[in-house]
């Protein structure tokens, strides 16, 4: 290898970096604004819940699945958690997300630092 090209790798790779990292700022914001949702749907839903005001859940069929006018207390959180299925699915993803960003940016910084001592081996001969 040349020093030459092996400049040019490092310098790709950290463009590279810069990019990842602006993504997982984007990442962190999405994963942010998904954990208050969720958590403020469930908030909302456990409510209307224990007042006995919640609409039927959509269970995919053609029609809603009723629920009890006053589900006993120990179903409030799982009936509640299912009617915020969809938020939950929106925080999942998000977490994923900023998770595979992380561990695509630890990646990207072990082959710079091989690619950077590859480069001092190098240019000291």
């Amino acid at each position: 290898m040349e020093v030459m090209s092996v400049a040019k790798a490092i310098e790709a790779r950290i463009q590279r970096l810069e990019k990842l990292c602006a993504d997982l700022d984007k990442a962190g914001d999405t994963k942010a604004e998904a954990i208050m949702e969720y958590d403020k749907q469930l908030a909302i839903a456990i409510a209307r819940l224990h007042r006995g005001k919640c609409p039927a859940m959509d269970t995919g069929g053609e029609t809603p699945e009723p629920l009890p006018e006053k589900p006993p207390v120990m179903l409030i959180k799982k009936l509640a958690e299912g009617i915020c299925s969809e938020s939950r699915l929106a925080l999942e993803q998000a977490k994923v997300r900023y998770t595979s960003l992380n561990t695509k940016i630890e990646a990207l910084e072990a082959t710079l630092s091989a690619k950077q001592s590859i480069f001092r081996h190098l240019d000291s001969t």
